[in-house]
């Protein structure tokens, strides 16, 4: 078998599985200067940005965005750009920050479903605090090895969390 037949099988299975519940979540071990990260396949069907998030376990992070992507899946919500409480059930905020390209992170949504010519899907990501409340940009946080594919909130754009 070729990696060409391997990698269909793999997007065949991807099929199915959105076919099936609107979305996917693709786990992605961590690399040399990459942490682990989830993204989900299958929103930009539905005209919604993709999710993606780091750091967390592989069960924590396919519980946070099966949830997410379930809840736009059922038309209940959809997600921007911004601050909600509502991410982790209200245990702790999240901030969603548009990633400025999606193309080196989201490799199976992209391939599947990003329109030749018209650049990578979008995407939000999914921020969160340590435990101490500070974000992976702020001195001290605990979560800094947490990359931000977008532009870094500030108090000036309303996203200081």
């Amino acid at each position: 078998m070729t990696d060409k037949d391997v990698a269909g099988e793999h997007y065949d299975m991807i099929s199915e599985i959105i076919d099936r519940y609107g979305v996917m979540v693709q786990w992605v071990g961590a690399g040399a200067a990459t942490p682990a990260f989830a993204y989900t396949v299958g929103l930009a069907k539905l005209d919604h940005p993709e999710l993606i998030i780091f750091g967390l376990s592989p069960h924590t992070a396919q519980g946070v965005l099966n949830s997410m992507g379930l809840a736009v899946v059922a038309k209940t919500r959809r997600w921007g750009p911004g601050r909600s409480d509502d991410v982790f059930g209200g245990a702790a905020p999240a901030l969603l920050v548009e990633v400025r390209d999606s193309a080196d992170y989201l490799l199976a949504a992209n391939t599947m479903f990003a329109i030749p010519g018209q650049g990578p899907l979008p995407a939000l990501q999914v921020l969160y605090p340590d435990a101490a409340g500070l974000w992976p940009w702020q001195e001290g946080s605990t979560v800094a090895d947490e990359p931000v594919l977008g532009p870094v909130p500030t108090a000036e754009n309303g996203n200081t969390g």
